[in-house]
């Protein structure tokens, strides 16, 4: 019963989960920008080649189980940060961490959780 249990929770996490990174907004003003076709990340935000704004933040999130490779926080990131009329991405951060969310069984099941977090700008 105990199995059934465990392997009825796994389930309901892979399916919660299953549909990869998933990328929010933050914006730092009401304004709606233009969807764009080309998002550059920059590294080092001395290497933009031209003045710039920021207009919010895009955060990322996902879990080993939906591919939490950091090429995957980062294309989640880029495709939001483009639908939002951003032209580039500055101040990248990744993080992990590890959870262990409630299965109604003896042994908890570990999940690791992985998010990033980049500034998303525009040229003046």
């Amino acid at each position: 019963m105990r199995t059934l249990i465990k392997a009825v929770a796994v389930l309901c996490l892979v399916l919660f989960v299953s549909c990869g990174p998933a990328a929010t907004v933050t914006r730092f003003d009401n304004t709606v920008y233009p969807p764009t076709g080309e998002c550059k990340v920059y590294n080092d935000p001395a290497s933009v080649p031209a003045a710039y704004f920021e207009i919010g933040f895009v955060h990322a999130k996902a879990s080993e189980v939906t591919g939490g490779k950091q090429e995957d926080l980062l294309q989640a990131m880029i495709k939001k940060a483009k639908e939002c009329g951003a032209q580039g991405l500055i101040k990248i951060e990744f993080s992990s961490a590890v959870s262990s969310p409630a299965t109604g069984v003896s042994q908890p099941l570990t999940l690791h959780e992985f998010a990033s977090q980049a500034t998303m700008i525009r040229f003046k």
